[in-house]
């Protein structure tokens, strides 16, 4: 396995990162995306993916463990794919759980 800029994620991070995505409607978008993830060995924690009102895509990917240089690294490998038009990420505290 290929270590992804130096350091696998860690599921057990106090951080996760999370993508923010908006594309162009495609049948294979989805797949080029998650494939994006893939050939850099991160498996991602959670994706959300509904149509948008105006006929694109919405993608909301969440992956724990991710250090800043490793998202935006991510995060420009998936402006390379034709169909997204942005890209936002952005670091966040996962939530406490609950007593």
């Amino acid at each position: 396995m290929t270590a992804f800029l130096g350091a696998l994620p860690h599921p057990s991070s106090k951080t996760a990162t999370s993508f923010r995505i908006q594309a162009a409607e495609s049948a294979s978008v989805l797949s080029r995306i998650i494939g994006s993830f893939a050939k850099l060995t991160v498996v991602p924690d959670i994706v959300h993916a509904e149509r948008a009102d105006d006929g694109g895509i919405e993608i909301e990917i969440s992956v724990a463990g991710l250090s800043r240089e490793q998202g935006e690294h991510l995060a420009a490998a998936l402006r390379q794919i034709i169909e997204v038009e942005a890209v936002l990420v952005g670091l966040e505290e996962p939530a406490r759980a609950r007593a």
